[in-house]
């Protein structure tokens, strides 16, 4: 559009030049001719002349064509561009419709699963409430046979309590005679309980925190191991100890014997060993003194017992030792 404006401003230029100068100077030069017949040609630049003032008035509606042509084509401009405004508008809005209807298809499709779902749930819940009617009329029928049997049962307590209450004096009477003679079992059975529970000290303990107790062996009595202690006020001890690892307990009388000397012994679970832990209290009840352990194994191969002796020995030891007044 621009360069027609300039090709039209450059024809009106050249015709206005063409008709002001170039023209007049013509039609000077040929009257400035004699001897010659000049009148056609005069006629032929009048009329040129004439040709040329209409091609600048035809110049000029077509000037004013060309800017009316071009609002017009501006308008268009605007309106096209408009247009495509509204055509992606359009477009962003058709997807955006066609998002919408998918996502409303993919919400229909599970509404539509839920809704089987819910026909499911409700016929199970009908087939419930068919059964629950059944047990209910069920249970109306055993609720009433229940409070027959009821109704009978406190017939018959009633009938009981009236009973009881008749004999109720008799039933106190028996009540009072019964808990004398249970204060005289008991009273009996605290004595005989009394006369044979033990009476005891704990001598030795090598578990215990307190150091007259452990009296400072807390791994055991060994071989070789002597405890000072009086034993005067006690008729019995009681040793309990391991030999060999096996758990063992002696139970001793230790006034009115002839020999100072005893044996704590264990049989191992294959019945192949035989273990020994001697331990001595003299006559003077004033100690305990463990010497030495012994040990026979028994041999399937070679059918024979074989001895190991010593003094110490870890797994010959007593952890506890109680006397009995």
């Amino acid at each position: 559009m621009i360069n027609i404006f300039h090709d039209v401003e450059k024809l009106k230029k050249e015709l206005w030049y063409l008709n002001r100068f170039t023209i007049p100077k013509l039609q000077e030069n040929i009257e400035n001719l004699s001897g010659f017949d000049i009148t056609d040609i005069s006629n032929s630049i009048l009329t040129l002349k004439q040709d040329v003032s209409t091609l600048e008035k035809s110049l000029s509606d077509q000037d004013l064509t060309i800017s009316t042509l071009s609002s017009n084509v501006v308008a268009i401009q605007k309106s096209v561009e408009g247009i495509i405004d509204n055509y992606s508008k359009l477009l962003n809005s058709h997807n955006g419709l066609a998002n919408y209807v998918n996502d409303m298809s993919t919400k229909q499709t599970e509404l539509s699963n839920q809704i089987l779902v819910i026909n499911e749930n409700i016929s199970q819940l009908s087939n419930s409430i068919t059964n629950i009617s059944l047990l209910t009329d069920q249970n109306a029928s055993e609720i009433t046979s229940l409070k027959t049997d009821v109704n009978s049962s406190v017939n018959t307590l009633n009938n009981k309590l009236t009973s009881l209450e008749n004999n109720n004096t008799t039933t106190l009477n028996e009540i009072e005679t019964l808990k004398a003679e249970i204060n005289s079992i008991k009273s009996q059975l605290g004595n005989v309980s009394s006369g044979n529970s033990l009476d005891f000290d704990v001598l030795y303990d090598m578990r215990s925190e307190d150091p007259a107790i452990n009296r400072g062996v807390t791994a055991g009595a060994v071989g070789g191991t002597t405890f000072n202690i009086d034993l005067l006020p006690y008729r019995y001890l009681r040793l309990f100890g391991y030999v060999n690892s096996y758990e063992c307990q002696d139970f001793i009388k230790i006034t009115d014997r002839n020999r100072t000397d005893f044996t704590m012994m264990s049989v191992s679970t294959n019945m192949k060993s035989l273990n020994f832990l001697k331990y001595a209290i003299p006559v003077t009840l004033d100690k305990i003194q463990f010497s030495n352990y012994g040990c026979y194994t028994y041999s399937t191969q070679s059918f024979a017992f074989s001895y190991a002796y010593g003094k110490t020995n870890e797994n010959y030891y007593v952890y506890r030792i109680e006397g009995i007044k």
